[in-house]
């Protein structure tokens, strides 16, 4: 079955990815292959808590069918919740923010990436395998946004031997590339999803949009 309010997030999942490249000199830290467990420690004092969410979720899953919409929301919340929060706690971006991400990004899990031949990658973040990646890659054709018109793609990405790695990743990502400081300088999710389109993290012109409404998901 297809994610959570299909119909309203039809796009949801297709990884609209368009990562540029760094600026010349600047480190491969941010693309390149990133120990996992060797997030940066960050004040947790900003970043907002999944706990609200999870427990909501227990609440309504005593009323929703795990093949509801809303049961849907509140799997996925349940698998992914506590990584969402080690991401926040190691990077600075809100944890509901982050867990809108993966499940734009995947579909709610349900279209992660896989390559062509079914291996799964654990990729949740659409995160791209530039030249500076040495970890392990899946190919698969995607879509990208080319003046507002979608496209398909081949390309290739990141992946994980877990999902916890993915996280992990995402957090050495973020936190390590320039472009999203504006998206570490604020408390707001919402803001900080408008800037991750304005900063370039994907070519979809609704990102910021579809992840301020996913995070409404939440509540």
């Amino acid at each position: 079955s297809g994610p959570p309010d299909a119909q309203a997030d039809a796009e949801i999942g297709v990884r609209p990815m368009q990562l540029e490249p760094l600026a010349p000199g600047f480190p491969l830290g941010a693309r390149a292959g990133i120990p996992i467990g060797s997030a940066p420690v960050v004040s947790t004092a900003r970043t907002a808590d999944l706990g609200i969410y999870q427990f909501n979720s227990d609440r309504r899953a005593q009323g929703a069918s795990a093949g509801s919409l809303q049961g849907q929301v509140d799997e996925f919340v349940g698998r992914m919740g506590a990584s969402a929060q080690a991401a926040s706690t190691a990077s600075g971006v809100p944890a509901p923010l982050i867990l809108a991400q993966a499940a734009l990004e995947s579909g709610w899990g349900k279209r992660e990436i896989r390559a062509d031949d079914g291996t799964q990658s654990f990729n949740l973040f659409g995160i791209k395998a530039d030249r500076g990646w040495k970890g392990a890659t899946v190919e698969t054709t995607t879509t990208e946004y080319v003046d507002g018109e979608p496209q398909k793609v081949r390309a290739k990405f990141r992946a994980y031997a877990s999902y916890e790695e993915a996280f992990t990743d995402y957090a050495r990502f973020i936190t390590r590339n320039p472009r999203y400081a504006n998206v570490l300088a604020t408390d707001d999710p919402n803001e900080a999803a408008h800037g991750l389109q304005r900063a370039g993290y994907a070519t979809d012109p609704r990102y910021g949009e579809k992840l301020v409404r996913i995070m409404q998901k939440f509540g």
